[in-house]
Formats: structure tokens, C-alpha cells, sequence
């Protein structure tokens, strides 16, 4: 069966099982990005080297989650400060794009100290019936990267751009913290395994300390296997020639011999083609991009990003910027 094949029987056993409808969550002219569009599926069905049935059960589960926990109202309606609080926890998006495209999503392990982790597991805590909150920031938080930063990443890129490429400062990790941050790498590589399969590109790792090869053997085993396959443990002396090889010098930290200056869980610093992308056809100032977002149709089918989340309660107030369609 051809690759194309397989898509065409996966399309059909999701179509009949009515997986591909619209969410009733969903508002008429939201975008699906992120939920049964098509990137969505061939993500699922590469997962599973193609395997239609497996593909199949895989997304009907991550469906049933996403129902069960109401996740797209979740998404809707998050506190933007709470959803905030994951970008301390996670890799996240810094604004700039390799050279394929792909965002460019940060990371430095240090920050993963003895009060951020006691504080996610605190999260992690719920009821037998409720998702936790740690649970409920983490989906939030990822689905931003499907819903909102790719299919931006794509119209910036003119092609299809359906992973991330990670860069993780593992700078001072010793293998005390390893075992402080096994209940996180778990919860983290199960939710990627689950429901967004296929996000990851490659896993840059830098900074590794001369004891990190005993570090890797323990932590390698809490990790799904397929994304441990992408992660690579780049030497001191290689950095510049791998990172090379991934992005260009504006987009990498200054802190790995790049210009580009990085804090971690910053804002994103988006590189210029990506900011014009948001700012075309729109007199608007550019929006902090704080909190989540979604891609719409306006009235003159023209793609729009919307903010949404709340901020004290409150529904933050819908600012639109003009895509022309002819980009979206």
C-alpha cells in the first residue's frame, strides 16, 4: 500500500467513525488546524509507520480524551496566566524558524528547580472524576503549537510545516534533578506519544555535562522510544556546525554562539517574515502573543488569528489580523 493509499483508508475509517466532523465545541468558521484537519491525520498515521488500524485506534483515543475533558472549551476559555505558567515547564516556541521552516522551540533544564517541580506536582494532583490542572495546561499549551504556531509557521514558510525542532540546555543536569524530573518526563513524553504524535522534528541537546551518558541511561527509560530516536547529545565542539545545520545564526541563542538573545519562558521574539505574516492587511499594532490562539475565516474568507483564553475571568476581546486567503 502507498503512502497515499494509506491516508485514503485512514481519511475513510475516521470519516466513518465521525471523527472528522466538525466538534460541536468548535465555532462554524474556527480553522481545524490542530484538530482532524489533514496535517492532523498524516501526524497520526506516520506515527504508525502507516499503519492504518493502528493509526486509526490511536487518534479515536486521543478523540475520546479530547471530549471527555472538554479539551477544546478548556482551550477556549484558560486562564492566560495559567496557560502562561507552561511555558516554564515546556519547551516553547521563541518566534524564530529553522531553516526547513520548522518553530523553533526552547528549553534550559536548569529551570526545572526544587520549587517549579514541587509546584507541578502539586498540579498533577485531582479528583477521580476532573483532569488535573497540570494536565488541562499541558493539553492547552501543546495545542497552541498545532492550532496556532504551525499553520502560522506554514504560511510564513509557503509550504507544509507540520513539526518542531526542540534546543534543550541540559547545562548542570545532574542525576539528583534526573530523579527529581522523572514524574514530568513521563507525564510529557506520554502526552506527546498520545496525542501529538509526530510534533517533534529533532531534539537538540546541548550543554551536556562528562557524567550526562549515566544521566541518559536512567532517564532514556521514562521516554517514549520514538522520541528518544530524535533526540541527539551534541558535543561542546559540534555545536556550532550542528545548530548550524538546523537554523541560521540570528535564530540561535547567543548563549550557543548565535545573536540571538533568549530568556527562558520568554514571550515569542518572532524573526521579521513571520512577524509580517501577522501584521499583513492589518493597521493593527502587533498583539503581545501571550496566551493561546486560534486561526478563523472572516465574512471575506480572508484567515485571521484570534487571542482567546480569559484574563480575570474575562474572554479576552477578539482583535483580528488579515491574512490574505490567497496565503492562507
Amino acid at each position: 500500500m502507498s503512502e497515499q493509499e494509506a491516508y485514503e483508508a485512514f481519511h475513510k475509517r475516521c470519516e466513518e467513525a465521525g471523527l472528522l466532523k466538525r466538534p460541536p465545541a468548535l465555532d462554524e468558521n474556527d480553522a481545524l488546524d490542530g484538530v482532524n484537519d489533514e496535517t492532523t491525520l498524516w501526524r497520526f498515521l506516520h506515527a504508525d509507520k502507516l499503519d492504518v488500524e493502528k493509526a486509526f485506534a490511536r487518534y479515536q483515543r486521543t478523540c475520546a480524551t479530547r471530549e471527555n475533558i472538554h479539551l477544546l472549551e478548556v482551550y477556549e476559555s484558560i486562564e492566560v496566566a495559567d496557560f502562561e505558567k507552561a511555558r516554564i515547564l515546556y519547551p516553547h516556541w521563541s518566534g524564530r524558524r529553522g531553516k526547513r521552516g520548522n518553530p523553533i522551540c526552547l528549553f534550559d533544564i536548569s529551570k526545572l528547580d526544587s520549587d517549579v517541580l514541587a509546584e507541578y506536582r502539586l498540579a498533577r494532583v485531582s479528583s477521580s472524576s476532573e483532569p488535573s490542572p497540570a494536565l488541562l495546561r499541558s493539553l492547552a499549551f501543546h495545542e497552541c503549537l498545532t492550532r496556532f504556531v504551525l499553520p502560522l509557521c506554514t504560511i510564513a514558510a509557503g509550504h507544509s510545516v507540520t513539526s518542531c525542532l526542540y534546543l534543550v540546555d541540559i547545562s548542570g543536569f545532574g542525576i539528583k534533578q534526573a530523579w527529581n524530573v522523572r514524574s514530568y518526563a513521563q507525564d510529557i513524553s506520554t502526552l506527546l506519544a498520545n496525542d501529538y504524535p509526530e510534533m517533534i522534528e529533532k531534539v537538540l541537546v546541548i550543554g551536556a555535562p562528562r557524567y550526562f551518558n549515566q544521566i541518559w541511561k536512567i532517564v532514556k527509560g521514562w521516554i517514549d522510544p520514538v522520541t528518544a530516536a530524535k533526540i541527539e547529545i551534541v558535543d561542546k565542539a559540534s555545536i556550532s556546525e550542528v545548530l548550524g545545520e538546523y537554523m541560521d545564526l540570528e535564530n540561535i541563542p547567543k548563549q550557543f554562539g548565535g545573536s540571538f538573545d533568549f530568556q527562558h519562558a520568554m514571550l515569542p521574539n518572532l524573526d521579521q517574515s513571520t512577524q509580517d505574516v501577522l501584521n499583513r492587511a492589518s493597521s493593527t499594532e502587533s498583539q503581545t502573543l501571550a496566551g493561546p490562539f486560534k486561526w478563523k475565516t472572516n465574512a471575506s474568507e480572508q484567515k485571521v488569528v484570534v487571542p482567546v483564553g480569559s484574563v480575570n475571568g474575562e474572554r479576552r476581546d477578539i482583535t483580528e489580523k488579515v491574512i490574505p486567503p490567497t496565503l492562507g
